[in-house]
């Protein structure tokens, strides 16, 4: 069985409690508000900026050149598509910046950045895997049942398409590489963030629902 495989098994639930989650539940039906689209877009940006600082990050801790190239691909894809893709969308439907991120938000890009510069590379690898591969299963499950005349099409067709899938499969190779060269003690660790960060894939879309702000 593949590592990946394996960290599969770890977050089923979660992943189950995910697609039945009223935002994905909403946006699949197409009858997702659109201040609630509008404030995951917004927040996804600021995401969007800090993973890319924490992919090349792990970049920086590779002493193989091949392996350098490929995070800093996955490093260009997060900015050169998903977030212009983003920019766009907001230029588009006259959407301003996010002011800051949301407790969510921040929670989550620090901890990317925390593992990222304190962690070694295979489990840092681990913590950034679920933004592919959990999406990828979310995208999946929301193209097969969305509609044609779904407003959010063109966001859906981008992360159910075959580049996506692409990156998914090589962030997944990468994964197994390493895995495959650590000892057990760091496979306990790289499935520990794994299953802490696919959590925070969870809170980041209840919070875009839930259009969470700062109380204090």
């Amino acid at each position: 069985m593949r590592f990946t495989a394996s960290l599969w098994l770890e977050i089923g639930d979660i992943v189950h409690q995910l697609v039945r989650h009223p935002f994905i539940r909403e946006l699949s039906e197409g009858s997702l508000h659109k201040t609630r689209f509008d404030h995951y877009v917004q927040q996804d940006c600021l995401y969007l900026v800090d993973y890319t600082r924490a992919v090349s990050l792990i970049a920086a801790k590779s002493r193989n050149t091949e392996r350098i190239l490929q995070f800093l691909q996955i490093a260009e894809y997060s900015i050169e598509v998903e977030l212009k893709r983003h920019r766009d969308y907001m230029a588009s439907h006259a959407i301003p910046p996010a002011e800051r991120k949301s407790p969510s938000c921040f929670a989550y890009t620090n901890f990317l950045l925390s593992v990222a510069a304190l962690e070694n590379i295979e489990v840092a690898m681990a913590a950034i895997l679920p933004c592919f591969s959990v999406y990828e299963k979310v995208a999946e499950y929301i193209y097969a049942n969305a509609t044609e005349s779904n407003p959010y099409r063109d966001w859906i067709d981008v992360y159910a398409g075959e580049e996506f899938k692409q990156a998914t499969e090589e962030a997944l190779e990468i994964t197994d590489e390493l895995a495959a060269r650590t000892g057990e003690t760091a496979r306990e660790k790289m499935k520990e963030v794994f299953v802490l960060a696919t959590k925070m894939e969870y809170l980041f879309w209840d919070s875009a629902y839930r259009k969470e702000q700062w109380i204090i």
